[in-house]
């Protein structure tokens, strides 16, 4: 990338990546300010074992050309959105390159990055088996989390029992009424917090509290519980002091999760229910409950859970 504040965009890139057990590296090289930094890379790439090259650059965006003008490996392009002209100037650069000089042009931003670690990893499979694989059960998780028919209901998480345990994890896990929890998450990944807690868990994206407007993050509903997932610039996970929710059908949310890369961990049953653990893609621990008998539908309610510590 040319610069690091281009990092928050073409970290989607590296997460893709990273989910499907590609190996990379990061670096930061600017076709204007660093110009001799891209001539020795692009120049030596192929010689140190790169097999493709995804370059992300915004305004004038000449980095991917540059690239691709040193290298015979493939090289994709990501117009990094510019505050001037919305990343339109990074497309038109690096989408008009002239014959001879290919760049594989991506979209706009962070939709672009992502799949700029897609892609790689699509022409890689072809040669790889296992990638293949992974390649084919990521996409299969982000058909699965598709509903085919709009609902007002939650599809997973029906109710909420906040259980909160004492640790000195209470500062970074709060607990603003019985009925809503705060966690934490990075700034730039909201897409993340929006496929697994409303695509996977089925949670219901709602929006955010006037009083709280400028409060960065998502908001979902569970039941009678709110769930937001507050952006922090020192983002350290909750785990030992966590949530917990009811799950009519953990057998059912466990086939989701496996098909989303996040297998759950079972614990012993409490209290008449079956208990689970899955960590978010942020690191946050959150405990999945079934109850041995069906609850009406106020025991669903988070006054069921008074006894929380």
């Amino acid at each position: 990338m040319g610069s690091q504040s281009d990092w928050p965009t073409m970290r989607h890139a590296a997460d893709r990546l990273d989910e499907l057990g590609v190996r990379y590296e990061a670096r930061i090289a600017s076709a204007h300010r660093t110009p001799d930094r891209v001539v020795a890379f692009a120049k030596g790439a192929q010689a140190a074992g790169y097999q493709i090259i995804v370059a992300g650059a915004g305004g004038a965006a000449a980095l991917p050309g540059m690239i691709a003008a040193l290298t015979a490996l493939p090289v994709l392009g990501v117009p990094i959105e510019t505050g001037a002209l919305k990343g339109q100037d990074s497309l038109f650069s690096i989408v008009q390159m002239p014959a001879g000089a290919p760049v594989g042009a991506l979209a706009i931003g962070k939709a672009g990055a992502s799949n700029a670690g897609l892609l790689p990893a699509a022409i890689l499979a072809l040669a790889d088996e296992g990638l293949a694989a992974r390649l084919a059960a990521w996409r299969a998780a982000q058909s699965a989390a598709v509903a085919e028919r709009p609902v007002e209901e939650e599809l997973g998480l029906r109710g909420s029992e906040i259980r909160v345990r004492q640790s000195d994890e209470l500062r970074r896990t709060k607990i603003i009424a019985i009925d809503h929890v705060q966690l934490a998450m990075p700034a730039g990944r909201e897409a993340e917090a929006r496929a697994f807690y409303s695509g996977v868990l089925g949670m219901r994206e709602v929006g955010k509290p006037a009083n709280l407007a400028n409060r960065g993050g998502c908001w979902f509903e569970a039941g009678a519980a709110r769930v937001h997932l507050g952006v922090e610039k020192a983002f350290r996970p909750a785990r030992k002091a966590h949530p917990a929710f009811i799950v009519p059908d953990l057998a059912g949310l466990s086939d989701r999760l496996n098909l989303a890369g996040r297998p759950m961990r079972t614990d012993g049953p409490l209290e008449g229910y079956a208990r689970a653990y899955v960590d978010d893609p942020f690191g946050n621990r959150l405990e999945l409950m079934q109850p041995d008998k069906p609850l009406d539908d106020q025991a669903l309610l988070a006054s069921n859970a008074d006894h929380s510590a």
